[in-house]
């Protein structure tokens, strides 16, 4: 089966239940839909650090601090073989349709509405044509980043050209406005509640604090207070108004 395309589920093993959708159900709930053959579905696990999915990365994190190992998270993947790479993509797209992104009020971190690969997959025009369409304007996740454009010019001075721009007064951080920014954000007080025992700690640094307890991902903190909810761990935040 080693060369056999199919469709992998990773299930999350601290939410059991029935998760029934139109073709499918699950006795755990469904997190993430992948895609692929040989041992790729077990690549998350083996390269989580360098995983580029950061929400799917953090929540394989939350689960593991919450006493899961990675064997556990393995016995919860749910695996459909396919008679080809086509069937498979195909598979993807419709899981991921039926279930729902966490983007879209369901409960898969998958970034994408799935049909991506590298291993010789050509997309249709119309494919073409729609993920064009969906990373136009602000849905690109580059809009509104400046970047700085040296053209390939790697010589002694460009390099010199580029540093100046970035040093003395010409520095960002040396700014009024930004410095007060940064103070401000290093004089906030910060709530956080743990729903499953009501505990209530105070904090200066959100950072720091994740940093130091390892209860929260900072993305996942800083994802949480964007969003003014609580963690999948069940973690509330909230800034204490002064």
């Amino acid at each position: 089966m080693g060369n056999t395309y199919y469709c992998y589920t990773y299930l999350d093993p601290r939410k059991p239940g029935k998760y029934s959708y139109k073709n499918i159900s699950f006795l755990f709930e469904p997190l993430y839909i992948g895609k692929g053959k040989n041992k790729r579905y077990l690549e998350h696990l083996k390269y989580l650090e360098k995983h580029t999915n950061y929400d799917f990365k953090h929540v394989l994190k939350e689960i593991l601090n919450e006493g899961f190992t990675k064997q556990d998270i393995e016995n919860h993947i749910l695996i459909i073989y396919c008679n080809s790479e086509q069937e498979a993509f195909d598979l993807e797209i419709r899981l991921i349709k039926e279930i729902g992104r966490s983007k879209f009020g369901g409960s898969l971190v998958n970034w994408t509405d799935g049909g991506e690969g590298v291993s010789g997959y050509i997309p249709s025009k119309e494919k073409n044509r729609k993920h064009s369409i969906r990373m136009r304007a602000k849905n690109n996740p580059m809009y509104g980043m400046k970047r700085l454009d040296i053209s390939g010019d790697n010589s002694p001075m460009k390099k010199q050209e580029v540093k100046e721009r970035f040093i003395g007064e010409n520095n960002p951080s040396k700014r009024l406005d930004v410095r007060q920014k940064i103070s401000e954000g290093k004089s906030k007080l910060w709530k956080i509640t743990n729903s499953k025992n009501n505990e209530i700690q105070i904090v200066k640094n959100i950072r720091k604090f994740c940093n130091e307890t390892k209860i929260i991902n900072y993305s996942t903190a800083c994802d949480a207070i964007r969003k003014k909810k609580s963690t999948r761990s069940g973690y509330l935040i909230e800034e204490i108004k002064q």
